[in-house]
């Protein structure tokens, strides 16, 4: 549960990166 959970975290967290490099 909490690996899905934290994966999930990763996956906004390198999305809201992405929209603020580019």
């Amino acid at each position: 549960m909490y690996y899905i959970l934290l994966g999930i975290a990763l996956g906004l967290v390198l999305y809201l990166f992405d929209k603020y490099i580019f």
